[in-house]
């Protein structure tokens, strides 16, 4: 029986394996992830106090946030990441398979068979060259795919967008 801990070992060898090219690399023409310029991960408001935001990535590594919470919108903030962070952004999208998902999550009932009210959304849309790919993420429909999960967070993460995020005022 194989150690169950090599495991996440192996998936992190091969998140590094596609990040930083060890692995023979398509052409843009294969993937049209490789040719994305940038990424918005949009949150909206909820019943309570989910924060609500705009947060761009580029392919430099220019990041820009605008917060959308009521009474808070001029809040804006810029800065930098190293461009390496956008392909590592891009490594979770490829692995997610993003642009096979569902435009709403919410619309597919392999996804989101019940829902539930009041809970914010995540966007997340990627700019390629002749195509753009958004997908809506409600948080009510708690089947949605954890890789898609795991990459509204890290974008966050790799951005420190935690510094600029405030809780929205209840209504």
């Amino acid at each position: 029986m194989a150690n169950s801990a090599v495991w996440p070992k192996r998936w992190i060898a091969f998140g590094l394996v596609l990040a930083f090219g060890a692995a023979p690399r398509r052409s843009s023409a294969q993937d049209p992830l490789d040719a994305a310029d940038s990424i918005v991960l949009e949150r909206t408001l909820c019943f309570g106090t989910c924060p609500a935001y705009r947060l761009s990535v580029s392919r430099t590594g220019a990041v820009n946030f605008a917060s959308r919470n009521p009474r808070d919108e001029s809040r804006r903030a810029a800065d930098t990441i190293p461009a390496l962070q956008f392909q590592w952004i891009l490594t979770r999208a490829l692995v997610t398979d993003f642009l096979a998902l569902p435009d709403r999550i919410a619309d597919d009932t392999h996804f989101c068979p019940n829902r539930a009210t009041d809970h914010p959304t995540a966007i997340v849309t990627v700019f390629m060259p002749n195509r753009v790919k958004r997908v809506e993420d409600y948080y009510g429909c708690y089947w949605a795919p954890v890789g898609l999960r795991e990459m509204e967070d890290y974008i966050d993460e790799i951005t420190k967008a935690v510094r600029w995020i405030r809780p929205a005022s209840i209504r």
